[in-house]
């Protein structure tokens, strides 16, 4: 699939958007991007912000969680007061490793600092992108029912697997979550926008080692490469725009080494990738057109046009897992990337942000439009 001809004929059939005019040169890049492992490593040892910045939102702090999170006696009976379904396992699973991690965060903080991490989490806790998660499996043990008789809380009696992603915000590696911060400041979004492209990073080296471990060819592995680096890119371009409105940013930690079978690898490419970091091309384009500030527009345009090659990635190496699995996990990998596409115009009203009009956000028909004409020409392309 050319998925940048779909990107642009949803733009051209959106109200405002000139789609003659997206058309991006590719040898305009106007920075030189890094290619080496310390070019990676650097962004956690310049992340120190001089004393006068604001420091950074840990709010919306990472933290490395396991692909397969364990589910106690406590999760499963509290899902099933309200369904008992897969969905409702991991919802719970996940809101108390997130619960957890929140406890972790505030150990040791000051009683001042601990009021103002307590400000920035009113929102139930929980996995904010819960309702973005798009695939999950539980596994309960076999001898589950035999822990369950056990009456202890913290017994694990199972796992599940979770396919979570998030539209217009990248691809994000397996095993990690970003929670945004509460804050609606600019500075703050640019932040998050940075910490979300420094996820990314890992995001690539992540799925380059799993390709390489499924015998992908070398241009698939020297691509994912290429893309890490481009994301180093785009991190510090995020993270600049932060430091000149007065906010920190907070580096991520990279997640821990996590098993991923082929299914799952091409699941989460199909959901993450071949959805996700395409409509994020597409809004990064709509903002390198829209954005106020021609410095802006001009980060964006850079951006966009990366984001496009990691799309057409995303895309190549679905196509490619797809000739090395059966039938039936063809048909899995099918099923999950049209769930992802059926929930992407709800999700997609998310990323407005009318409060912030200097970013050059589509509005909340705009995104409507482009988020349903995104997923019309995907299909039409796949049935072709």
């Amino acid at each position: 699939m050319e998925i940048k001809q779909v990107i642009f004929l949803a733009l051209m059939g959106c109200p405002n958007a000139d789609g003659q005019s997206l058309a991006l040169d590719e040898s305009e890049t106007s920075a030189e991007q890094p290619k080496s492992n310390e070019a990676v490593d650097s962004l956690k040892e310049t992340s120190t912000e001089p004393n006068t910045r604001r420091p950074p939102s840990k709010g919306g702090r990472s933290s490395s969680k396991q692909h397969q999170l364990a589910v106690t006696a406590a999760d499963h009976k509290a899902a099933h007061q309200v369904g008992g379904d897969c969905e409702s396992v991991c919802r719970q699973a996940v809101a108390r490793h997130q619960a957890e991690e929140r406890e972790r965060l505030l150990a040791g903080q000051p009683a001042e600092r601990q009021e103002r991490l307590k400000k920035r989490w009113r929102e139930p806790v929980g996995l904010r992108r819960a309702e973005k998660v798009g695939k999950c499996e539980y596994r309960s043990y076999d001898d589950a029912a035999e822990r369950l008789a056990k009456n202890d809380a913290d017994l694990v009696v199972g796992h599940v697997d979770c396919f979570s992603y998030f539209p217009g915000s990248g691809r994000p590696p397996m095993g990690l979550h970003l929670a945004r911060s509460s804050d609606t400041a600019l500075g703050a979004h640019y932040a998050d926008n940075a910490r979300e492209e420094h996820a990314s990073v890992y995001a690539f080296r992540q799925l380059r080692s799993q390709l390489a471990s499924l015998g992908a060819p070398d241009a698939l592995l020297k691509r994912c490469t290429q893309a890490a680096a481009e994301e180093v890119h785009h991190t510090r371009l995020m993270r600049q725009l932060a430091l000149d409105e007065g906010c920190g940013v907070e580096p991520v930690d990279e997640p821990a080494p996590i098993h991923a079978d082929r299914r799952e690898i091409a699941v989460f490419n199909a959901m993450s990738g071949c959805v996700a970091e395409s409509y994020a091309a597409l809004v990064a384009l709509w903002q390198s057109e829209h954005a106020l500030d021609p410095k802006l527009r001009a980060v964006y345009a850079q951006i966009a046009q990366d984001e496009l090659q990691h799309a057409q990635l995303s895309w190549d190496i679905y196509a490619w897992l797809k000739t090395t699995v059966g039938e039936a996990i063809q048909c899995e990998v099918d099923a999950a990337l049209q769930s992802a596409l059926d929930a992407l115009p709800a999700q997609a009203d998310h990323l407005c942000r009318p409060d912030l009009p200097l970013l050059g956000l589509p509005n909340a028909q705009e995104m409507q439009v482009l988020s349903q004409r995104f997923t019309e020409g995907v299909r039409s392309v796949l049935a072709a």
